[in-house]
């Protein structure tokens, strides 16, 4: 996808005042894991489990972000019991 084009890239950008080396890898809620694996990424951060077990499994170190109280992920979560850092205060 060409950089202009790159609609999640250009609004994380904006939202945290940085620019990003690399666009941002969108799975479609497909496994995450080789796409972890494929970019040889070190830290992965999510709110899902999956999110999670993915960066284990592609041998990231995992971070988890808490879900807001009104976030549309309905799936459980186990934050910090699967061993991975928590960032606190990130569900606000």
């Amino acid at each position: 996808m060409k950089r202009k084009d790159d609609v999640v890239t250009r609004r994380y950008e904006r939202m945290f005042g940085v620019k990003l080396k690399h666009a941002v890898v969108q799975t479609q809620l497909k496994d995450k894991t080789p796409f972890i694996y494929a970019r040889r990424i070190e830290y992965y951060y999510g709110d899902a489990d999956g999110d999670i077990t993915a960066a284990v499994a592609a041998g990231a170190v995992p971070i988890r972000v808490k879900r807001a109280a009104d976030s549309y992920g309905r799936d459980p979560v186990h934050n910090g019991q699967l061993g991975e850092i928590v960032i606190a205060g990130s569900e606000r």
